[in-house]
């Protein structure tokens, strides 16, 4: 597998907007890990939509209130995950994530810190706390 790959990872967004937000709003991230092979995370992210990839952590913190919320922390994958979705062959990996974990909804403008964690075998981890041990991604939107 191309887990080198994974120090490149990117995140695209896939909504490019953070509005004012109803507490059932749900914002979904697109992943990839090379761009010239945008398929290749599907190497890693082989779970359906229902379910959380066992091989990412993901966390999300909303810049304004400060609260993180993550998959390493209790939430269910209903309302975050990091999921195969779509259908063949045009599948995609996606983080998921719903705003109603968030005690208030966001206001116009809101700003968001994405923070991905690759728990697979790496020589070279990239992470930082709480996660130095493994490879990192982040985004701002």
């Amino acid at each position: 597998m191309k887990k080198f790959l994974v120090l490149t990872m990117f995140l695209l967004v896939s909504l490019s907007f953070v509005y004012a937000q109803t507490t059932g709003r749900v914002v979904v991230q697109k992943l990839i890990l090379d761009p010239t092979h945008p398929q290749d995370i599907l190497d890693y992210v082989t779970n359906t939509g229902n379910t959380h990839s066992p091989n990412y952590i993901l966390r999300v913190l909303h810049i304004e209130s400060n609260i993180e919320k993550g998959t390493d922390l209790g939430y269910l994958p209903d309302v975050i995950k990091i999921a195969k979705i779509g259908t063949a062959p045009n599948f995609t990996a996606n983080a998921i994530f719903n705003q109603s974990m968030w005690p208030a909804a966001w206001t116009i403008g809101s700003h968001l810190t994405i923070r991905i964690w690759f728990t697979g075998a790496t020589t070279n981890p990239t992470g930082v706390e709480p996660y130095p041990q493994y490879e990192y991604a982040e985004k701002n939107i």
